[in-house]
């Protein structure tokens, strides 16, 4: 989603290479669900299961937690955009409009009314403050045997290149 990759990226410098990979392949496709095997095919990885252990290894959430936030922000600029309610949203995704409630209330604890009433600023604010809390990629090494070339390559910014020559 045009705009996504930005909201969720720039605010949050210490994103090291890998994270920005991982939120470039998520944003790009919300708010439609990647699978974590067309996520680990994107990034390079040899299956699902490689990718996950990358996620715990970097202090991540689990995969479908970051999944649901990419859809809810997704459809949160959406209707910011265009003023389109979620129920016309999951329709034109083919989705049920019970499952995007509940995706909401499963991951904020509220209802889409009160996450549209805050807005996206809020809400990206609050994806950054969960993840930089369990995430420090620019302090940790990464396994150059276990970690895909997209992840190990150097990145802009001056962030580490895990070492790799």
């Amino acid at each position: 989603m045009q705009g996504l990759e930005e909201l969720i990226i720039d605010p949050n410098p210490w994103f090291c290479g890998g994270c920005r990979s991982l939120w470039h392949v998520l944003a790009s496709n919300a708010p439609n669900v990647v699978t974590a095997s067309e996520c680990a095919d994107q990034l390079g990885y040899r299956n699902r299961y490689q990718l996950i252990r990358w996620l715990g290894a970097h202090g991540y959430p689990p995969y479908v937690q970051l999944a649901d936030w990419t859809r809810t922000l997704g459809w949160l600029l959406e209707y910011e955009r265009s003023s389109t309610s979620l129920v016309r949203q999951a329709w034109s995704e083919g989705v049920d409009p019970s499952v995007c409630y509940r995706t909401v209330r499963r991951l904020s604890g509220t209802t889409w009314r009160h996450i549209r009433g805050e807005g996206k600023k809020v809400w990206v604010d609050r994806l950054g403050v969960r993840l930089h809390g369990f995430i420090a990629c620019s302090n940790r090494q990464l396994n150059p045997r276990t970690a895909p070339l997209s992840v190990l390559a150097p990145t802009i910014g001056g962030a580490r290149s895990a070492g790799v020559t």
